[in-house]
């Protein structure tokens, strides 16, 4: 989280920055720029902000996580030593997506909201992620913190089956031949890991990209994720779905290959 965190907010900055009127540059040209201009104007903190939302949650929701995706493969197995198909691995995955969603949609709509605070912290409507989480709760409730539900499911339902799909492929491919998973050693975890989330991400980012407008835009703005779908592509065009892709491309790798690994 330390380390991804500030190529996580400029991803969230490239996705959620105004659509230029026509003959006007972007705010933000891409990562590099981003990382610059925000790193001026905001010092080296800018790049942190909404940090302890996922520093808190992440613990939880990687037990969420990968505790769903234990159990759901369990489920399928006819006994504790069958190896199941891809796609009964697709469907764990699947699965740990809607378990995680519990924890995931508090815990980045907060981070969200306080990375896409582009000014000075005496200007910011929120002064920490726990006075954002309490502002949204006493303005909406429950309902209020869980805004993006819908939009969280849509990309982690499916792209967490494909992560976890991709892990075992990309692991199974480095198993000797006549061998066993007990042959490989770290470094194919490690290996598996990094490759699953960096294909993981290719196909998550366009779905992402809606849930971070969904999150970070005013209430009332989207009607859901299809509705800022559909926005996106009509104002911008396709391209805008791949916003954060440089960001994304550098993070992904290494924090996946992290998350195995240990």
């Amino acid at each position: 989280t330390l380390v991804g965190h500030p190529l996580d907010t400029i991803k969230v900055r490239l996705q959620t920055q105004p659509t230029p009127k026509p003959g006007e540059k972007p705010m933000f040209s891409g990562t590099w720029d981003c990382a610059v201009k925000t790193i001026k104007k905001e010092k080296l903190w800018g790049l942190y902000k909404g940090i302890s939302s996922p520093l808190y949650g992440q613990a939880f929701l990687y037990a969420i996580c990968f505790g769903s995706y234990g159990w759901a493969r369990r489920v399928q197995m006819d006994t504790p030593e069958s190896q199941l198909n891809l796609f009964q691995i697709f469907n764990a995955g699947c699965f740990s997506g809607v378990a995680s969603t519990i924890i995931m949609t508090p815990m980045e709509l907060v981070k969200i909201q306080m990375q896409v605070q582009y000014e000075d912290s005496s200007k910011a409507r929120y002064k920490n992620p726990l006075d954002c989480m309490v502002q949204i709760y006493k303005k909406r409730g429950i309902a209020g913190i869980y805004r993006g539900t819908t939009s969280t499911l849509v990309r982690d339902v499916p792209g967490s089956g494909v992560y976890f799909a991709g892990y075992e492929i990309i692991k199974r491919m480095f198993i000797p031949k006549d061998g066993t998973a007990a042959d490989l050693q770290p470094w194919h975890y490690f290996m598996s890991g990094g490759l699953a989330g960096l294909s993981g991400w290719m196909f998550m980012l366009p779905l992402d990209t809606v849930k971070s407008r969904v999150q970070a835009a005013p209430e009332g703005t989207y009607r859901g994720f299809f509705d800022c779908y559909k926005h996106i592509i009509k104002s911008e065009g396709i391209p805008a779905l791949w916003k954060g892709l440089g960001a994304v491309s550098l993070r992904a790798f290494p924090a996946n290959a992290a998350c195995f690994f240990c």
